[in-house]
């Protein structure tokens, strides 16, 4: 970066000076003490941003600004919110130019300031004002994060998963591969032992890591593609909507892989702080914003994310699980906990309805002869006798959130066909999705609780709708529930 003996009139571009951890300690804490000793508002602020954006390129809108609330959180929320902004090298630019209209335009300089005030001036000095450069803007309005060719090379041959679906080769978990990943064990539920697939045992505590590592195997092609196109080097950025678990579960994997940070949609209303304030620290962009006001379409979402040109990865139809292969390898994890001539129900949580979709497609496969897997170690009139049940909630205010959404396209698509499923005998006929309530939820508790299950409440509905409807399965019968898990975060990244 410039050092102390640039020159005062040196015009810099928002990409030729480096946002180090130092520079934007300055400028962090400059702002926010000149706002407090000025009184200076975030509406007011955000306003002399928007001046200085529509000076150096009249083309933008506001969208590539942040919003009201981001700002608030730059300016007034330092300790709750250490890193807004770290990650927007141009918005950081704007905010650098605003502070040198509000400061210019009093008399702080001659009152004596504090010394992060005295900080921030000796950046003004060193760097004048800048001219934001049309290539600059294209890196955010293409949806890409830039890279060296090193570097791109460096991420591709970092993401390591064996090619075949060999059981004797796994890809997952990323740093211990084995077929099971997770364990299931026994427990007692009244008077029948029941059979628990307990996926908080995943890195980040849920089934969503499978999910993530499918994800991150999809960004080694386009790593690739990168690599092959030649420079300039744009690899890119990804949003979603996400209550959470998948959310956490992709940002790991790509920050521990030098990927673009994950930009995430979360509802403002059923999002607690502390998960945003835990996917802001491990480096991923939350947008907070009414998902029940409309259905959002993918454009929706990049658009939200300021991440037009981006991918979108929010699943959105039945037949994605299985073709993207989100949950393969757990569904027969599960599937070769059927017992050979005994009929085997399957109870999991459903908010995407993912798994589900992935249990149902896969057994149709198998059932069809379309596929026979390697990793499916049981024999084919054992998938006979299997009955589907997964559990979701229609409250509104639940506090199972993560499987709670007022527009959900793939789990209305999956009710359309579970009926020629069920017609077809790909799944048993009591097979369905089923709703229960906060109360049945917390009946489940108490036996997570007992067997020391980690959990939260939304991964118990699984087990809830087994308790609730246990009566009319008979005892013989084998009942396998999921556990979908907890977000964890590992302790080595903390």
């Amino acid at each position: 970066m410039n050092n102390e003996n640039s020159s005062p009139s040196e015009n810099l571009s928002s990409s030729e000076l480096h946002w180090s951890d130092e520079n934007y300690r300055i400028l962090r804490n400059g702002v926010q003490a000149v706002c407090l000793a000025l009184d200076v508002t975030t509406s007011s602020f955000l306003k002399e941003m928007r001046k200085i954006q529509l000076q150096t390129n009249p083309t933008l809108t506001k969208s590539n600004l942040p919003d009201q609330k981001t700002i608030q959180r730059f300016l007034f929320n330092k300790e709750s919110h250490p890193n807004t902004l770290f990650r927007k090298p141009e918005h950081l630019f704007l905010a650098l130019e605003a502070c040198r209209i509000i400061i210019d335009s009093t008399d702080i300089k001659n009152s004596a300031p504090d010394q992060d005030i005295l900080n921030l001036i000796g950046m003004l000095k060193r760097y004048s004002s800048f001219k934001l450069k049309k290539t600059s803007i294209t890196k955010i309005d293409n949806g890409k994060k830039f890279y060296s060719r090193e570097e791109l090379e460096k991420i591709r041959n970092a993401i390591v998963a064996p090619q075949t679906d060999d059981p004797d080769y796994p890809e997952f978990p990323p740093h211990s591969p084995r077929f099971p990943a997770t364990p299931t064990y026994p427990i007692d539920v009244g008077d029948r032992k029941i059979y628990i697939k307990d996926e908080s045992f995943n890195p980040t505590g849920s089934h969503k890591d499978r999910w993530a590592w499918e994800m991150l195997l999809q960004y080694k092609q386009i790593v690739a593609e990168a690599i092959a196109k030649g420079p300039p080097y744009g690899v890119q950025i990804s949003s979603m909507i996400s209550a959470g678990s998948a959310a956490l579960a992709a940002q790991m994997l790509f920050r521990a892989r030098g990927l673009p940070s994950l930009k995430v949609i979360m509802d403002q209303t059923r999002t607690s702080q502390s998960i945003v304030k835990l996917l802001e620290s491990l480096g991923a962009e939350v947008k907070l914003h009414d998902l029940d006001a409309r259905e959002l379409t993918k454009d929706d979402v990049l658009e939200i994310t300021d991440n037009i040109g981006g991918r979108e990865i929010t699943s959105r139809s039945s037949d994605a699980p299985y073709e993207s292969t989100f949950y393969d390898w757990l569904v027969y994890e599960i599937l070769n906990e059927v017992e050979p001539g005994t009929p085997t129900h399957i109870f999991l949580p459903v908010g995407s309805g993912d798994l589900f979709s992935n249990i149902a497609y896969i057994l149709r496969k198998e059932k069809n002869g379309e596929v026979h897997d390697p990793r499916l170690q049981i024999s084919m009139k054992d998938l006979d006798k299997i009955y589907v049940y997964g559990a979701t909630t229609e409250e509104e205010k639940t506090n199972m959130v993560k499987l709670y959404a007022k527009y959900r396209p793939s789990l209305e698509r999956i009710k359309d066909e579970l009926v020629s499923f069920k017609y077809d005998k790909i799944i048993g006929d009591k097979s369905g999705i089923f709703y229960i309530t906060d109360e049945h939820a917390k009946n489940a508790r108490q036996y997570a609780q007992h067997n020391n299950i980690r959990h939260e409440l939304s991964s118990l509905a699984g087990l809830a709708l087994f308790i609730k409807i246990q009566n009319d399965i008979p005892l013989k019968d084998k009942v396998i529930v999921v556990n979908t898990g907890w977000m964890h975060v590992p302790p080595f990244t903390s």
